[in-house]
């Protein structure tokens, strides 16, 4: 009988950016994960980067996720690098957000966006 291979412990992080003026996948958007440590200063330590896919989605990243341990994490969407690549003017150079990460769990970042606001949400 064939044995699975071992899955990584760490987190799954996905995401998926929809730019809701064209009402098209935001295809392209770098993407930058950070941990933020907060003692005895805050910073911010960088762990990984990607890219948005054809479908504007983030399945994949430069680095195995396993290693990353619960905590506060931010996601950083370079969405002025995005909107200047369509030729559109935005209100927005990047959209940081910071999220409570726990070991072994799922995260599925949604990020509705337009030139001039965005909306996320955790989705499943």
């Amino acid at each position: 009988m064939a044995s699975n291979p071992p899955q990584p412990q760490g987190p799954a992080l996905t995401a998926h950016i929809l730019n809701t003026m064209s009402g098209i996948p935001a295809a392209g958007v770098q993407v930058a994960l950070f941990k933020l440590n907060e003692s005895p200063t805050p910073s911010q330590q960088f762990i990984a980067t990607t890219e948005t896919n054809a479908n504007g989605r983030v399945t994949s990243w430069n680095v195995d996720l396993s290693t990353v341990e619960s905590g506060i994490y931010t996601f950083r969407f370079e969405t002025g690098a995005y909107f200047d690549s369509l030729g559109v003017t935005s209100f927005y150079p990047y959209v940081e957000m910071a999220v409570r990460i726990n070991k072994g769990q799922h995260y599925h970042i949604p990020l509705l966006l337009a030139p001039y606001g965005y909306t996320t949400y955790r989705g499943s």
